[in-house]
């Protein structure tokens, strides 16, 4: 009876071990599913100042520009290397000129520890705010940036929920789809138009979900409301 007992538990314990994926043999990429986030070493305002620090390094305007709150989205590898780098900032459509040189000053910085599952390593998306250097430029009727920046009548918090809800499957796509669009005055979208399509199919999906998402607050310059370029990232996993 007691040999028949430890054949069970063995075979429940063996049954466990291999019913669960191993991260560190596995290409999955995790998004928010692990259980030690990734860090910079020294810490994330240790980052951001060697992000501007080699921004400014490598401007060729000088004193023309002003800093700009961004979202940098990209994916370590379980050794620590990062590749797949994008740039959302809030209310501007980034030239060619800017884009290269905020990824050539991330590139630069060395010191990502990955993300951790059962204290093993894995590849995963991460997404960081820091600020980047952009000249100043004045565009006819478009406010870069205002006062105020547009946000979803629900909130963001909402509207990703709705995304999340909403979003149809696209087979095969991992990853994130930008959006440049702009609100107009009265919290419509308009002029919406994909950054790098990668996957047609998840394109269309991504212009969908944000032109029947509802209005928006508009962005407010001077006191009245102004249109304002906006990028939004929608993310499919």
């Amino acid at each position: 009876m007691k040999t028949i007992y430890l054949i069970a538990v063995f075979l429940t314990v063996t049954l466990r071990c291999y019913s669960q994926t191993d991260p560190a043999t596995d290409t999955t990429i995790f998004n928010h599913e692990y259980e030690v986030a990734p860090q910079f070493r020294g810490g994330l305002n240790k980052f951001k100042r060697m992000f501007l620090a080699n921004q400014k390094h490598l401007s060729k305007y000088q004193n023309e520009e002003y800093y700009t709150p961004a979202q940098i989205y990209f994916m370590i590898e379980k050794d620590g290397k990062v590749h797949d780098i994008h740039l959302s900032l809030y209310g501007i459509e980034t030239s060619t000129d800017i884009q290269e040189r905020a990824l050539s000053a991330f590139k630069k910085i060395k010191g990502w520890k990955p993300a951790r599952i059962y204290n093993k390593t894995v590849r995963s998306n991460h997404i960081i705010e820091a600020e980047v250097l952009v000249p100043y430029k004045v565009e006819e009727d478009i406010f870069l940036p205002p006062e105020t920046y547009p946000q979803p009548k629900i909130g963001y918090s909402e509207f990703y929920k709705y995304i999340k809800k909403n979003r149809n499957k696209t087979d095969g796509v991992s990853g994130w789809v930008f959006v440049n669009f702009i609100v107009n005055r009265d919290g419509s979208v308009s002029e919406l138009k994909v950054k790098d399509c990668v996957n047609q199919e998840a394109s269309n999906e991504a212009v969908r979900l944000i032109k029947e998402g509802g209005l928006w607050q508009p962005g407010i310059q001077g006191g009245r409301p102004v249109r304002v370029m906006m990028t939004m990232p929608v993310s499919f996993d």
